[in-house]
């Protein structure tokens, strides 16, 4: 594999291909989020909650990578540009964590283990997993980060990093949608079965950036250097099969029960790296307005869980709610809302207003 990272084309290079589909990323996770088919077919509502969402933070990975590893020699690790990077998505996680603070304090107020033990365990999953929700994105970026950067650092091939992510993403495979099969081998008592039980109390989910993200993030990293180019039109072919085949593996662990959670499935790696290769080659004519909605993407994918909250306490399916407008409606809603408010973070950013708030890629 060559690295052609610091090529001055490939950096000027603009990716509108990207820039849109991250946006159409960002969507899909207002709709996994918000249940917006709910109300209109269970299956429907669940092939996409469960299925067709989950490839947004796969791809946010993968961009994520690639736009980082892009600027820099694989060979050649610039490690005061890794640590920059770093030390803004720690920015980013404290800031947006400081935003949710409200949220936090009321789940906790709420929380049947008492205030002084969820506060404990709240302060644990921020270190190890998440400190709300949606945020483990940020925490896992950094793992991921701080991982592929060390094993290219240590100067392993290619190959031996894919195979050590794979490793790891199939630890994640068997602690959710394929559990079934470590619960065969490994049954309650074992071993092997304590061992696992002490890491998911260590790391509270698989979907983390040892066992979900660090994969991802590395197939971003491999796509930066690799000079392989693939014809759109068989990647559309590889992404159709890809797509068919992990809706089956969606709906079969639905039909037959396999699924202790929904988000690591073997299909998502193929499926996720070839949405994102044709995105990459994806040719569309230069605007601003591309560039403004990757901007968007992530301000969506940040800020909607408050908008969920909030409509949902006043608008949803709860006894306790004033007006119950269905999951569709709050899903229009809560997205409005998201475009709306990200639009205010992006122009207060670029009035110097905010600027830890700024998303890199």
């Amino acid at each position: 594999m060559e690295n052609n990272s610091t090529d001055a084309a490939t950096l000027n290079q603009k990716y509108n291909g990207i820039d849109l589909i991250k946006f159409i990323m960002a969507i899909f996770i207002v709709m996994m989020h918000s249940n917006f088919m709910l109300d209109i077919s269970y299956n429907i509502n669940y092939a996409f909650k469960w299925g067709i969402t989950r490839i947004a933070v796969p791809f946010f990975f993968i961009a994520s990578g690639f736009l980082l590893y892009r600027k820099i020699d694989i060979c050649d690790i610039d490690i005061k540009k890794i640590k920059k990077y770093i030390k803004h998505i720690c920015r980013l996680y404290i800031a947006w964590t400081i935003i949710y603070l409200p949220i936090i304090v009321y789940d906790l107020l709420k929380s049947d283990k008492g205030i002084l033990s969820a506060t404990s365990g709240f302060i644990i999953n921020s270190i190890m997993a998440v400190s709300y929700l949606h945020l483990w994105f940020l925490q896992a970026l950094i793992v991921s980060v701080l991982l592929v950067t060390l094993f290219l650092y240590l100067k392993f091939s290619v190959k031996k990093i894919f195979f050590i992510a794979l490793l790891l993403y199939c630890v994640g495979l068997l602690g959710q949608g394929y559990y079934w099969i470590f619960d065969y081998f490994f049954p309650e008592g074992s071993s092997i079965y304590n061992i696992f039980k002490i890491l998911e109390k260590i790391f509270v989910t698989p979907r983390n950036g040892f066992c979900f993200g660090f994969l991802f993030f590395f197939m971003g990293v491999y796509i930066s250097a690799s000079d392989k180019v693939v014809k759109q039109d068989k990647l559309i072919f590889y992404t159709a099969v890809s797509f068919i085949l992990f809706i089956m593996e969606v709906m079969l662990g639905s039909f037959y029960g396999f699924n202790k959670s929904s988000d690591v499935y073997i299909m998502l790696i193929p499926l996720a790296y070839f949405v994102f290769l044709y995105s990459k080659n994806l040719r569309l004519r230069d605007s601003k307005k591309l560039i403004y909605l990757r901007k968007q993407s992530m301000y969506i994918y940040f800020i909607h869980p408050w908008f969920l909250f909030i409509v949902g306490r006043f608008f949803g399916c709860s006894k306790y709610s004033l007006i119950n407008l269905g999951h569709f409606v709050i899903f229009v809603i809560v997205l409005t809302l998201s475009i709306l408010f990200s639009h205010i973070i992006i122009k207060l950013i670029q009035n110097g207003k905010y600027k830890y708030l700024k998303y890199l890629s």
